[in-house]
């Protein structure tokens, strides 16, 4: 068994991106195991963004790695794994995150995309678990961010140790499809230009090599004719890394 599991968990659209974000990981990272859980949404603010933090995942893996199912694994050097393991010794911590400084409210958020070992989990179970109760009985507000409010608290309560800021682009590990929908209306400069920011022509060409495989075809077909949204998002990917990797 890998030391690693990649984990997260999905509700509603969320759900068709789960084919893609499984082969990615099992392309890129074949070393490594994954998880997606589907989180059947029984309130409006039960979301399956925060369960990810929240929950334990049942596995005796060393470590886990927490991120979105619309982010596209892409294999770097060094792997996900050293990356953050780098991260924890520097940081003398059971866990690797970076605080949003540079954002709204960021002195009060960790990452969504967040890497911890098991000592972590049993070291903020109480914390967890409480934040699971109140995220149950919908005491929790429904802000995107409050998934990563909630982690920052956690960890705070706990008094584990917040890491020092860090870039957090580094901290994606490959493409994420959110940056396409955050775009829509902008001119196509103006979105290729944020676009270039966040995927390197590298990984524009790692992108593009997994046409070559007529599983990855076969699973753009079906996600395309399932949701409207990501054949558009994998559209404008797709463009986009054509004259990217030409960069190289």
């Amino acid at each position: 068994m890998s030391k690693l599991l990649i984990y997260t968990c999905t509700s509603g659209h969320y759900n068709d991106y789960t084919p893609l974000w499984e082969y990615c990981i099992s392309k890129s990272y074949p070393e490594y195991d994954y998880k997606a859980e589907k989180i059947e949404i029984t309130n409006a603010k039960y979301h399956a963004a925060c369960c990810r933090l929240f929950c334990h995942p049942s596995t005796t893996h060393d470590y886990i790695y927490v991120t979105d199912v619309d982010m596209m694994v892409l294999r770097e050097d060094p792997s996900i794994l050293d990356f953050h393991l780098k991260q924890m010794k520097k940081d003398k911590l059971n866990y690797s995150n970076s605080p949003r400084t540079t954002e709204y409210l960021g002195e009060s958020r960790l990452t969504g995309l967040h890497f911890a070992s098991q000592q972590w989990y049993k070291d903020t179970k109480l914390e967890r678990e409480s934040h699971l109760r109140l995220l149950k009985a919908a005491k929790i507000g429904e802000r995107d961010i409050d998934d990563e409010i909630s982690l920052m608290n956690i960890c705070k309560n706990a008094k584990i140790g917040i890491p020092k800021p860090r870039p957090l682009l580094r901290r994606h590990h490959g493409i994420h499809m959110g940056t396409l929908r955050h775009y829509p209306n902008h001119s196509r400069q103006t979105r290729n230009q944020q676009l270039s920011m966040r995927i390197s022509p590298k990984q524009a060409k790692q992108w593009l090599s997994f046409y070559d495989d007529i599983i990855f075809k076969e699973i753009i077909k079906s996600v395309s004719k399932m949701n409207y949204e990501i054949r558009k998002e994998l559209e404008t990917l797709y463009s986009f890394c054509r004259r990217w990797e030409k960069q190289l």
